[in-house]
């Protein structure tokens, strides 16, 4: 485990489970496109404002993606997201569709080697909109997460059938045991070392309540006391 031993428990605690939600699919991802002599490159992240969508922000660059576009509906996380670094970009949603258009022009040097899809529904099917002409010759890896916006969305046929587009999802039933558990100590490693920080509140067990009804950017944390 290297310096994980010496990782502070807590940002354990309240890190792994939105953490890991994109740490290993993007560490896959990773090491597929490296074995064509590729990297990360720009990463599209659709639910980006939520826990699990800012971690997935810092994994990307971890794992050396060159450009995130960040997508999302908070629009004082997408400013905490912009002000990490000229390599993060944001798309505001405003529900409409317009959205689809806003998405290409966030994308206008290039498309994504991978989709990170906290959402899905309507989110979904406008990013399909926006990619479906810009793809090219690339490949897309689209990694369906989360339900946020809605259970189902429809891919258009033609978006499938035209380009290198590939849909699959991440979760506990569709990722090898062995690698899942290879993620959770590369991912405690990366919260040791610091290059992804957690942010959290601790709050003691007689507070219980406190904790389970706090709000902000946080993730709670119960401990003894």
């Amino acid at each position: 485990m290297g310096t994980a031993k010496w990782a502070d428990p807590l940002a354990v605690a309240a890190g792994c489970n939105p953490g890991l939600a994109s740490w290993g699919p993007l560490r896959a991802r990773r090491d597929a496109l490296a074995e064509s002599g590729s990297g990360l490159g720009r990463v599209l992240i659709l639910g980006a404002t939520g826990m699990a969508g800012r971690l997935a922000v810092a994994n990307a660059a971890a794992l050396g993606a060159d450009t995130v576009v960040a997508v999302g509906r908070n629009t004082d996380a997408l400013a905490e997201l912009a002000a990490r670094g000229d390599s993060v970009r944001t798309v505001a949603l405003s529900g409409t569709a317009d959205d689809a258009a806003a998405i290409a022009s966030s994308l206008a040097d290039g498309p994504p080697t991978t989709v990170l899809d906290f959402v899905w529904g309507p989110v979904a099917e406008r990013t399909f909109t926006a990619l479906a002409p810009i793809v090219g010759d690339a490949e897309v890896v689209h990694i369906q997460i989360g339900e946020g916006a809605g259970t189902t969305a429809a891919v258009p046929g033609a978006l499938l059938r035209g380009c290198r587009y590939l849909l699959r999802g991440s979760g506990i039933g569709s990722v090898d045991p062995a690698s899942l558990f290879a993620s959770v100590a590369e991912f405690i490693e990366m919260i040791a070392s610091g290059a992804v920080a957690i942010d959290y509140r601790s709050y003691p067990l007689s507070q219980v309540g406190t904790a389970w009804a706090a709000t902000g950017p946080h993730r709670a944390v119960v401990v003894p006391g």
